[in-house]
């Protein structure tokens, strides 16, 4: 991606996303998601914690549509478990993990450790070099889930989020040695 004018858009890509279990099935967001998306976004992403930062229909069509951004979905037994977004910058090789969002009933079931598997599978076709992300201070599962993805700590943001909370930086470099998340 480095030096060349990229603009992805779901479909330009278009990896092998596996399929975990009979009834998981793991593919990128199509138009037909996005209500169902912008539902679990507000269940899992409080306006009183997030702010303005709760993504809304408009905002996901738009990354759909126009952003620089690819969207995976995880669905089991045909509902919506979990999804995550992954943004990419022209002429940068980094990729952010702007979101990662599982459903209360599917929690514990290491969904999200199987989307971090799609998103490196993604920045591996797209040839990113690194992938970074942030999460609340109190967010321990979300800590947890980078420490075993190999990500590591690199900033902290006092009073990043709306409600005063710190934001937590890590970056994962991508290539030969990255540990396995499984």
């Amino acid at each position: 991606m480095t030096g060349k004018n990229v603009v992805l858009k779901n479909g330009s890509y278009s990896p092998r996303l596996r399929k975990k279990r009979e009834d998981t099935v793991f593919r990128l967001v199509r138009e037909t998601d996005i209500k169902r998306l912008a539902r679990l976004e507000a269940q899992i992403f409080p306006e009183e914690l997030y702010g303005r930062d709760v993504l809304t229909a408009r905002h996901f069509r738009h990354l759909l549509k126009r952003g620089n951004a690819l969207i995976v979905i995880c669905e089991r037994a045909g509902q919506l478990a979990a999804y995550a977004i992954l943004l990419f910058k022209k002429n940068s090789d980094t990729a952010r993990i702007y979101s990662i969002a599982v459903a209360q009933e599917q929690r514990g079931q290491r969904i999200a450790g199987r989307l971090m598997d799609e998103i490196e599978t993604l920045c591996a076709g797209v040839k990113a070099q690194a992938i970074t992300l942030e999460t609340r201070e109190d967010n321990a599962a979300m800590q947890a889930l980078c420490d075993r993805s190999g990500f590591e700590v690199y900033h902290r943001m006092a009073q990043y989020y709306h409600d005063g909370q710190t934001a937590i930086k890590y970056k994962k470099s991508l290539g030969k040695g990255a540990k396995n998340h499984g």
